[in-house]
Parts: C-alpha cells; structure tokens; sequence
C-alpha cells in the first residue's frame, strides 16, 4: 500500500497506522514481542530547478526476533508462528552470507522477506542495522545470537 507524504503529520498518522497492524504477543521471555516483520518503504522525489528529478529510496524494516521455542513456551499456533518467523530469519541470514561470499547464486526465492529485501541487496545501496539486545545474563545466549547474526 502506499500513501503520500506532505507533512509531519501525514508520517505520524501512518506510524500509529503500521503500529496498530502489527501483530504482537507475550510469552515467557517477554511481555510485548513483534510476531510479524514489518518494512516501510520510503522513496522521495527532489526536482531540480531545470525539471530533472531524482528519487531515492529508505527502507526501515524491523524483523521479528528469533526465539528458542522451547525457552518462550511457545505452543499451537504461537510455535508455528515463531518457526515461521525463525525460518524467514535464517533464510536471510542465507542470503547475507551467500552475497558476501560473492555466490553465483543467491536464494532469495527461499523466503518472502528475501524477496522483499532483494532491491536491496541487488544495487548500489547503504545499509545500518541495529539490533536490539537484552543485558541481562540470563539472555546472554540470545544476544550473543543476536550479535552474530
């Protein structure tokens, strides 16, 4: 979906809009946990006085988190639900790895987020990442995980 951007007021509109459709749960390692990925994708326009634009693309994604289902207590539909999420993370973690390994082939097609991020991984484009880890020593295991990943 996409919507126009002309204010500051339009951006905060469409945050609260994302944040009420994304699908969160509890379980035994944290009180509110994103179940689902969720990406925005910005691209602006900037027209030069001579009528030459050029657009430019940002695109913020915040994954889901990985979890050992069997520490969350994750069952039914909500272990199905962190296998898929777990699933989605290494095949981009697959396809991380192949690209820095300059592979002839890359297995995008393994997941719907690859495909999603594939534009870009595909040019030339700049990327951050931060992750989100817990301090405690009790969740040592998960952050180094984290870390690696």
């Amino acid at each position: 979906t996409q919507w126009p951007i002309k204010s500051p007021t339009d951006i905060a509109r469409l945050a609260r809009l994302v944040e009420a459709e994304r699908v969160a749960h509890s379980h035994a390692l944290n009180d509110r946990s994103s179940r689902s990925h969720c990406l925005i994708r910005v691209q602006c326009t900037h027209v030069e006085r001579g009528g030459r634009s050029q657009k430019r693309t940002l695109l913020f994604v915040d994954l889901a988190g990985s979890e050992r289902i069997a520490k969350s207590l994750a069952a039914g539909p909500r272990q199905k639900e962190a296998a898929s999420i777990n699933q989605s993370l290494t095949a981009l973690g697959r396809v991380v790895k192949e690209l820095n390994e300059r592979s002839a082939h890359v297995s995008y097609r393994d997941s719907a987020l690859t495909m999603l991020l594939r534009s870009s991984f595909d040019g030339p484009s700049c990327t951050a990442v931060v992750v989100n880890v817990a301090s405690e020593e009790a969740h040592a295991e998960e952050t180094i995980c984290s870390l690696r990943f």
